[in-house]
């Protein structure tokens, strides 16, 4: 996906790519007491109940920091060529600049990541993430 796209996003849409990116399955709205719609589906590490599938809350990625911080630490921090990837494209949303550019210390950004990254908003971080696994 390009910026372009991933910025026309709804915030739902977004938690729902960020939610699929990250292994969640059968991901939709879910009809709950007094018409209030949920957005629920099956975590990765989701174990089956013996009467069926056990349907639970999607974290609300684009508006919770700490949601962010999970997402973070489960694909991309593992994967060196993935957080440096990372970094770039926070950067550049964050600067207003298009990800797709190179930066010339790539490598530097494992050592020490740009600080303004460090106050970049929840959905920020998610529309950095998405263009980071759709790059890899």
């Amino acid at each position: 996906m390009k910026l372009e796209e991933v910025k026309a996003l709804s915030d739902n849409e977004l938690r729902i790519k960020v939610a699929e990116l990250l292994g969640w399955s059968d991901v939709e709205n879910d009809r709950i007491v007094l018409n209030v719609h949920e957005l629920r589906g099956m975590a990765p590490d989701q174990t089956y109940l013996s009467y069926g599938r056990w349907r639970i809350k999607v974290p609300n990625y684009p508006r919770d920091l700490n949601a962010c911080h999970k997402m973070e630490n489960s694909r991309i921090m593992n994967d060196t060529r993935r957080f440096v990837l990372y970094c770039a494209n926070l950067t550049d949303i964050v600067d207003g600049q298009n990800p797709g550019k190179l930066h010339t210390h790539k490598s530097a950004m494992l050592y020490e990541p740009p600080p303004r990254i460090l106050n970049a908003t929840a959905r920020q971080r998610c529309e950095a993430f998405v263009l980071t696994m759709g790059e890899v």
